[in-house]
């Protein structure tokens, strides 16, 4: 069962994406993954269980889980009716979606670049993935995913050695996050701990083309190193300045499980252990 988590309780109201503008085009396809992940290498049996959405097409793709896409619509609702956008994130708090898998992942197939965008609080950032996995070992193992014929591929990346099952028998040659490079689309994918595998749950063409852009004003643009830097820094000290506020305003806190108010050290608190328990990244930096 899942973990109510309060930092991420925190990025549901805090988190503001602009979409980012190196990448613009149409999705022809929506393929849909079941993510399941363990975000805490202590234990491995607590699984996280996201559906993310591959949107490609035959230049660009966009990786987006529906949480983000939810908390999208209700940033917008925000945006254009502040009021009723403030009631629905805080009149029903526990029911609020809460992202574990926090990358959105934006790809210009064409001239084979990726970009990832992520947030530690308010701080929006934007980095080229200069290392894809693009060096595949093929091999001759085939098995059945459905309807699909699949083929077996092997790469390494982000400090994890991964297996992949492609097939020829879709029009699209991308995959879930940042993995591409293969002649078919991915199937399925997972590491040899199986800390992360990603499941195919439906290959959909698009009636109406899905327009992607990547906009990168209000991101801040950096190396994947200066990324990484941030989200340490930001592990020392999950809350920044906000626990500063937190703690001189004396602010108090719905219980994300109970509803009960809880103080702002309580808050504080809970969210550096929640920090510390989402300690098995996708990448092992």
């Amino acid at each position: 069962m899942k973990k109510t988590t309060f930092l991420i309780a925190l990025f549901s109201i805090l988190l503001s994406y602009s979409l980012p503008a190196q990448v613009k085009g149409e999705a022809s396809y929506q393929v849909k993954y079941e993510v399941n992940f363990a975000i805490d290498s202590t234990d491995r049996g607590e699984r996280t269980i996201e559906m993310h959405n591959l949107y490609t097409g035959n230049s660009v793709s966009y990786y987006v889980s529906d949480v983000f896409i939810a908390l999208d619509s209700m940033m917008t609702q925000f945006r254009e009716n502040p009021q009723a956008g403030m009631r629905r994130m805080s009149g029903n708090f526990q029911d609020m979606p809460r992202p574990e898998f926090l990358a959105r992942v934006y790809k210009d197939l064409k001239d084979n670049e990726t970009w990832v965008t992520a947030a530690v609080l308010r701080d929006r950032y934007l980095y080229e993935e200069t290392d894809i996995p693009v060096v595949w070992k093929m091999t001759e193992e085939t098995k059945e995913i459905g309807e699909y014929s699949a083929q077996k591929a092997t790469t390494h990346f982000g400090g994890r050695d991964w297996t992949a099952w492609f097939t020829f028998q879709v029009p699209i040659q991308d995959g879930p996050y940042v993995f591409s490079g293969l002649p078919g689309l991915i199937l399925e994918l997972s590491d040899t701990d199986e800390d992360y595998q990603f499941n195919v749950t439906s290959i959909k063409p698009l009636e109406e083309k899905y327009e992607i852009e990547l906009k990168t004003d209000k991101l801040k643009n950096l190396s994947k190193k200066e990324f990484i830097k941030a989200y340490e820094n930001f592990r020392e000290n999950p809350l920044g300045q906000f626990a500063d506020r937190i703690r001189q305003m004396d602010m108090k806190f719905p219980d994300p499980t109970t509803g009960d108010m809880i103080s702002g050290s309580e808050f504080i608190r809970r969210a550096k252990q929640e920090v510390a328990r989402r300690n098995n990244y996708i990448e092992r930096w």
